[in-house]
């Protein structure tokens, strides 16, 4: 059983701590005029159990660490004495939006959401960056929604970061996880390809994936057609065939894998097909 616990947690703060990195939340980092060289950016999603995130951030403010936590606009998610306090520790506090899932598609609807959510969250707390929830489980894909909003030029945000224009100098990392987020990206072989690009020679790619069939039966227990989306495995998971193709695709080839929740849910560890090669940078201008 993979261990989630507290403590665990306090051992990894400790670790990069120890290890001489610099912690700082996720609007920061994208906001500052420079940048240090090693820097570790915490950020938790308030997906349900606001009590436990709170905890996770009186930890880290313990420890001085400051973190970025998005919170859902649900009543099982949305605490405002939790969300005060997790401010209050000097915490970055953003928006976890996912007003298209929570309108059952109703773009007129989804576009209202999200106009209101974030002027709610500020009611409780200044907001500075937000980030959409992948809502695996959802038929509908959350980035249809910018077919009718142009992002770009929308009064409630002043700048669109994307994980793919983000510059990092090649070999520089030990590790790049991807967890249960690769059905959610609209390009994952070039996101596989530009962390590849990142990895240190030796070094190894993790990555998460949920089973297909749990989509499948929740689509079928609610009477839902299956909605295939305009990229392969979008939004129902990836089988493993998929997963090992996009892989290889990006330069990569699998090495281990682990099952686990019942065999619904892999790890999957990969690495460099040739060692002795670097797959070539790739370029992504974002206006």
């Amino acid at each position: 059983m993979l261990d989630s616990t507290l403590e665990v947690y306090r051992r990894l703060c400790e670790r990069i701590v120890t290890d001489g990195y610099q912690v700082w939340p996720v609007a920061h980092y994208l906001t500052a005029e420079t940048r240090p060289d090693y820097v570790v950016l915490l950020r938790h999603d308030i997906d349900r159990r606001p009590r436990a995130a709170l905890r996770m951030a009186e930890l880290e403010h313990s420890m001085g660490l400051r973190a970025t936590y998005y919170v859902r606009i649900l009543p099982w998610a949305f605490c405002t004495a939790n969300i005060e306090e997790i401010a209050g520790m000097g915490h970055e506090v953003g928006l976890h939006y996912e007003t298209l899932s929570r309108a059952h598609g109703d773009y007129t609807r989804a576009i209202g959401l999200f106009q209101d959510q974030p002027a709610r969250l500020r009611q409780v707390r200044e907001v500075r960056i937000i980030t959409m929830h992948a809502f695996p489980l959802s038929p509908y894909d959350k980035t249809d929604l910018w077919q009718k909003i142009d992002i770009l030029f929308h009064p409630q945000l002043d700048a669109v970061a994307s994980a793919l224009a983000l510059s990092f100098q090649q070999s520089s990392f030990d590790l790049v996880s991807f967890l249960a987020n690769l059905n959610c990206l609209g390009s994952p072989i070039q996101a596989m390809s530009k962390a590849l690009r990142g990895l240190e020679e030796d070094r190894r790619i993790v990555l998460t994936m949920i089973n297909p069939v749990v989509r499948y039966l929740r689509l079928v227990l609610r009477g839902r057609a299956l909605r295939i989306s305009h990229f392969p495995g979008a939004h129902i998971g990836l089988w493993r065939k998929e997963v090992v193709a996009q892989a290889e695709s990006a330069g990569l080839r699998l090495v281990h894998q682990l099952h686990f929740c019942f065999g619904l849910n892999r790890v999957y560890v990969l690495e460099r097909k040739d060692p002795s090669t670097h797959s070539p940078g790739l370029s992504m201008v974002v206006p």
